[in-house]
């Protein structure tokens, strides 16, 4: 009896706690990186994408290493070659960057990127949908348990990064 409640607090205890980030894959990566090829004035060559952390705090940063790792040297897809540059958030209307990316996590720390986003017109992607529905980041993506592909309209007009008519019709507008 006593193992058997022991087994069901476990399980409880696991039921109840939060949902662990999302980690990033080379799958999240290759979606983000074709749906920026639906933008009407699409990025080609190499692209740095700035890889946002917040100094301090571990998850983020070990975050930023997770996608820098990922894309190695750089990532090819079609016309793009990504390659990373981790960016402290406050440096984010500075970096040398043509992209922002932008870990789960971070919140409201997130606002001098989205100001920095409007500002210098750079398009930022996310896993965290939160962030795009807050409109600090104007295209999410899901890879599991399905392709998911989110974009916030009022984010993407701020920066100029409009999407093709067709791309819109196949995307989750927030």
């Amino acid at each position: 009896m006593m193992r058997y409640l022991a087994s069901m607090m476990g399980l409880l205890v696991v039921l109840l706690a939060p949902p662990a980030h999302a980690q990033m894959t080379m799958a999240d990566l290759q979606i983000a990186a074709r749906a920026l090829s639906f933008m009407e004035h699409p990025l080609s060559g190499t692209v740095r994408l700035g890889i946002i952390y917040v100094p301090g705090d571990e998850a983020s940063i070990r975050q930023a290493d997770d996608v820098a790792r990922l894309l190695g040297s750089g990532l090819k897809v079609g016309n793009l070659t990504i390659t990373p540059v981790r960016v402290p958030v406050d440096q984010a209307g500075t970096a040398p960057v043509d992209l922002f990316f932008l870990p789960e996590g971070i919140g409201n720390q997130a606002l001098p990127v989205s100001a920095a986003s409007r500002k210098r017109k750079l398009t930022c992607i996310t896993l965290d949908i939160k962030q795009v529905e807050n409109g600090f980041c104007v295209l999410g993506v899901q890879s599991l348990p399905k392709v998911r592909i989110y974009v916030n309209r009022a984010a993407s007009n701020a920066c100029n990064a409009s999407f093709v008519t067709v791309f819109l019709m196949m995307v989750t507008e927030v």
